[in-house]
């Protein structure tokens, strides 16, 4: 058996071969899940095994978000998404397997490496592209953070974690709190209809300013969750603080759509920037 710990406190044994995969290392772990490095004994490919125990997903009354990321895995395909493999059962846990990319997650990746201007500007328009395919596809995906987005061997970067995604209704929007973080944007607090791709732009507007900057523009880390209205966007990269200003406006309806930003001066123009390292990276592990 292999010993699994979820979030702070839920551990829970998992037998070390399953269903074709030997587990061969801990990757990753969540609030609702955890993720594994297994390899597939047919192919002996490695992938990626995120471990849900039903178990707790009832107990939170959050069991819904499993059938949700599966069916929203099994409908979407973009080169900067995380690649579906397959899902099954086994006794009490829900097993879902995709590609394994092999430096990480870009919050522990940032952490530990620095990117050029053009690797910044690569990742940058690969995860727009992943966000406009979903918002294009009626899919909004509530959950944009550092960590929810991989790299492969080449910094292509992959989108995924979609147990928070929605499908969008043309004709309804959300009044629902989906999410309190960091990431979180404003309207998420307030008692009030949220277009749910406005939510997506905000969250992308931090996590464009940390991946150039190294930081969050949050005068006090400790105030990002609930404190959204005085944010301290200022870099020597002029293009990024205009892109990050616009996506970070109170007012959703002043946020521009996804379509709009592959057209900003940050994404079309060869800048010649310095690239700044800020002391308070560590900050970003909220």
């Amino acid at each position: 058996m292999y010993s699994i710990k979820i979030g702070s406190d839920y551990k829970i044994e998992i037998p070390s071969t399953f269903h074709g995969y030997k587990i061969m290392k801990d990757i990753g772990k969540g609030s609702f899940s955890s993720v594994v490095l297994v390899q597939e004994k047919r192919t002996s490919k490695y992938y990626a095994a995120k471990i849900i125990p039903k178990k707790l997903m009832e107990s939170r009354y959050s069991i819904g978000m499993i059938f949700n990321e599966i069916e929203i895995l099994q409908k979407i395909k973009h080169q900067n998404i995380i690649e579906f493999h397959e899902t099954f059962d086994i006794k009490e846990f829900t097993i879902i397997i995709t590609e394994y990319y092999s430096r990480g997650n870009l919050l522990n990746y940032l952490l530990n490496n620095d990117f050029n201007e053009n690797e910044k500007k690569k990742i940058a328009i690969g995860i727009i592209e992943s966000i406009k395919y979903l918002h294009d596809n009626r899919i909004a995906h509530c959950d944009i953070k550092l960590e929810n987005i991989l790299l492969d061997d080449d910094l292509t970067p992959k989108l995924c974690d979609f147990n928070l995604s929605r499908f969008i209704d043309l004709n309804q929007e959300e009044n629902t709190k989906i999410c309190s973080s960091v990431y979180s944007s404003p309207e998420f607090f307030k008692s009030q209809n949220i277009d749910l791709c406005k939510p997506d732009i905000w969250s992308l507007g931090l996590v464009l300013f940390a991946l150039y900057e190294k930081r969050f523009p949050y005068k006090d880390i400790d105030d990002a969750v609930y404190d959204k209205e005085n944010l301290y966007i200022q870099t020597s990269n002029k293009y990024l603080e205009i892109v990050v200003k616009k996506c970070n406006q109170i007012d959703p309806l002043k946020r521009p759509n996804i379509n709009d930003l592959l057209n900003e001066k940050l994404f079309t123009k060869s800048n010649h920037i310095f690239d700044y390292s800020f002391h308070n990276l560590h900050l970003m592990r909220q």
